[in-house]
């Protein structure tokens, strides 16, 4: 018998592993987006509500305008009328292929109104039976887009080697250091130069009635003539793997009259070279 066999066998798992959990989390990117296109298709098929009771895990979170329990609000309330009809343009997922984002526009006819325009950003889980649901659903309003922004297909992106990724406890904890770091720079820096030092260079800024801020350049052009973010603490942070994502609420600013309701926020995180970096930031009037 060759004794060097199961060496060799061990060596080759051990190569093979990484590249079985890239394309699996190919095929898990490509399922999770068609999940977007299924939701929006049952919409316009049932109901919103209806539609937001099947597609939203029972513990997710909806922004009413702050966080609150999708299901309790859902069941609580009759439902909107009118049609809302959204598709997803840009996606992420966990190297773990298990968590993940998705946004795109969205617009919404009322009866005898003109069409409403805006972008929504879903984070998405992949539960135990294999299907998606989202955690969290939140987003802006805007004007109509000067042109429909692109549909991304639901196909199988290319799959890069996965790399090993930390124990899901020690990457919330880091990533939880990381959202605490941001937050301080904010208050001493000022955003702009938190986001500067902290964001990814295809980062993502949503500001209400204004389209997505895409890329650092225009993100901090945007933000040097925009109103100073208020201070703020995340209430939930989780991630998987190389992505994760945070929530929670912008302290108000001012006193008396002058004084801002606070807003809430969503940041979405992608681990880099071993660091955090910012991938989208939404902010979410609370007015």
């Amino acid at each position: 018998m060759n004794s060097k066999l199961p060496v060799r066998v061990v060596m080759f798992l051990l190569c093979a592993i990484p590249a079985l959990a890239a394309a699996q989390s190919a095929t898990d990117f490509a399922r999770m987006v068609q999940t977007e296109y299924d939701f929006s298709a049952a919409a316009t098929r049932t109901s919103q509500r209806a539609a937001f009771l099947e597609y939203i895990a029972a513990d997710g979170v909806l922004f009413r305008p702050g966080p609150v329990n999708a299901h309790k609000v859902l069941t609580e309330s009759k439902g909107e009328p009118g049609l809302l009809h959204w598709y997803p343009e840009f996606a992420e997922i966990s190297n773990r292929g298990d968590l993940g984002l998705s946004t795109g526009p969205w617009i919404y006819w009322g009866s005898g109104q003109a069409p409403a325009h805006g972008r929504f950003v879903s984070i998405w889980r992949k539960q135990s039976n294999g299907d998606w649901r989202a955690e969290l659903d939140g987003g802006i309003g805007h004007g109509a887009p000067a042109a429909p922004p692109a549909r991304l297909l639901p196909t199988a992106r290319d799959a890069t080697p996965s790399v090993a990724a930390a124990d899901s406890a020690d990457s919330t904890a880091a990533l939880e250091k990381t959202e605490l770091e941001f937050a301080r720079l904010n208050t001493e820096l000022g955003f702009t130069e938190a986001l500067t030092r902290m964001a990814l260079p295809t980062v993502r800024v949503y500001r209400n009635d204004h389209e997505p801020f895409i890329g650092l350049e225009a993100a901090t052009a945007y933000l040097s003539t925009a109103p100073q973010v208020g201070t703020w603490r995340p209430e939930v942070v989780k991630s998987s793997g190389n992505f994760g994502y945070s929530y929670g609420l912008i302290a108000a600013t001012g006193t008396g009259t002058d004084a801002k309701p606070a807003d809430a926020f969503v940041h979405v995180w992608k681990l880099v070279d071993g660091q955090w970096r910012l991938l989208l930031d939404l902010l979410i009037p609370m007015q």
